[in-house]
């Protein structure tokens, strides 16, 4: 039996909180921010290790706004797995910006990473299931 642990929206950097009114309903008091998110993430690399499952599946979100320390931060963290991983890209992880106090959108590049950049960052993860068919990118969704 093959088993497999999954986990998103790491958001790596975010610095703030914006509660919106579906978070009120939910009643949320998960969200963490600023270097409690990098605890967090380690901590269910730990749980992970523990558990050993054959591989893990991040469903995107690893980054707060795709900036370079975001990326290599987390990759240090699931590095510490030493067991396949596959990324999915989220709309976090495809440009720089960062939100305003009124919620909106900063755009801070003029146009989205690409898909090649944002591989540099897990190239040495395309290769990790040897006893899989080839992955031609560490990307699922592309």
């Amino acid at each position: 039996m093959v088993s497999f642990a999954a986990f998103g929206d790491v958001q790596s950097g975010r610095t703030g909180l914006t509660i919106y009114q579906w978070d009120k309903l939910l009643r949320s008091k998960e969200a963490v921010v600023g270097p409690q998110i990098d605890i967090r993430l380690e901590k269910a690399v730990s749980v992970i290790q523990e558990t050993k499952v054959d591989f893990v599946v991040i469903l995107g979100d690893l980054t707060e706004s795709a900036l370079n320390q975001q990326f290599l931060r987390v990759k240090k963290i699931v590095a510490l797995l030493q067991i396949p991983v596959i990324v999915i890209i989220g709309n976090h992880d495809l440009g720089p910006y960062e939100r305003g106090a009124n919620g909106k959108v900063i755009w801070k590049a003029k146009e989205q990473l690409s898909v090649e950049e944002i591989e540099n960052y897990f190239a040495d993860w395309k290769d990790s299931f040897n006893n899989f068919t080839r992955q031609e990118s560490p990307f699922q969704n592309y």
